[in-house]
């Protein structure tokens, strides 16, 4: 039986369903919103089932049918997707939008390098950066707005598909000038005194406070920021020490102010870098090439370059 309905109304639904509106759609889809909602009615006629639920002012929901067919919308979809690139005979050709996410504290290694090598490799492949949280990025993999994402995991996530890229060591940042500054490694319990600049990696499967804990040390816990640049510049004057787990090839922060990284001696563990991507649905080709740039990226070796020794 021949449907009666088109793969282009299925996308409404799904990016209205996904963002909670007609309006939010439409500028994704890069169409108006009445195209949109013209659209998600006739599917609705066709289909003969309401699909969401129109609230004035407030945008749109999932009806329970809705909520039932999305998902099927979304692998019908993709199965299109695959199709059509099936048929590209030149991976150069490959095309559409790919959303990336990361953590912000990995971004900055990963992203330049990312977006260089795509739009030189593949010029037609348009990619989006989501920066978040782990929670914000696997709940972005789970509705749909993320197509893969780079975080720190534990070894299984319940709906998520795994690809590890390596498990790394944190070390200890400290200024130049610092106390302990020459040593080959240091303990942490050398530092118990001291405060811990904590970067904000907003993960449950890694925090540099869980580092000193597992390490069996108490430190009093300093400022606490997102901003890699910060974290760095606090240390540099001296105002602390940092774990951190990606190295950096600049050995001064941001104002200029020489940094030395030492290894920590302490048995803790390590974190484990992975890209993720949604269990259960095939990735499409585009998705496919990103997570391969990633991957080459780390088996060149750790991007950042060496962690900087001072």
């Amino acid at each position: 039986m021949t449907p009666n309905f088109s793969l282009r109304q299925l996308e409404f639904f799904v990016e209205a369903a996904t963002l909670g509106s007609f309006s939010a759609a439409a500028r994704k889809c890069h169409t108006s919103q009445t195209a949109v909602s013209l659209a998600v009615t006739d599917l609705e006629r066709h289909l003969k089932v309401q699909l969401l639920t129109r609230r004035k002012a407030k945008g749109v929901v999932l009806t329970d049918a809705g909520a039932r067919l999305v998902a099927q919308a979304r692998e019908l979809l993709e199965a299109a997707e695959h199709l059509q690139e099936s048929a590209l005979a030149d991976r150069t050709q490959v095309n559409g939008r790919v959303t990336f996410g990361c953590l912000p504290t990995v971004s900055p290694y990963v992203v330049p390098h990312l977006i260089d090598t795509t739009r030189a490799e593949y010029p037609n492949l348009e990619l989006t950066l989501l920066e978040a949280p782990t929670d914000g990025l696997i709940a972005a993999l789970t509705d749909g707005t993320c197509d893969v994402a780079m975080f720190y995991s534990t070894p299984d996530i319940n709906g998520l598909e795994l690809t590890s890229l390596g498990a790394f060591k944190p070390y200890v940042l400290l200024a130049a000038d610092h106390r302990l500054a020459r040593r080959p490694d240091i303990r942490l319990a050398e530092l118990a005194d001291e405060e811990l600049i904590t970067p904000m990696n907003s993960t449950q499967f890694y925090d540099s406070e869980d580092v000193v804990r597992a390490a069996g040390v108490e430190v009093r816990i300093g400022v606490r920021s997102g901003n890699l640049d910060i974290v760095r510049a606090l240390v540099a004057r001296n105002l602390g020490f940092a774990i951190l787990v990606q190295p950096w090839k600049a050995r001064e922060s941001h104002e200029g102010r020489p940094l030395v990284a030492l290894p920590i001696s302490d048995d803790i563990p390590t974190a484990r870098l992975v890209l993720a991507t949604l269990s259960g649905i095939r990735p499409t080709l585009r998705t496919e090439v990103v997570k391969a740039t990633c991957a080459r990226l780390y088996d060149d070796g750790e991007p950042g370059g060496d962690t900087p020794r001072g």
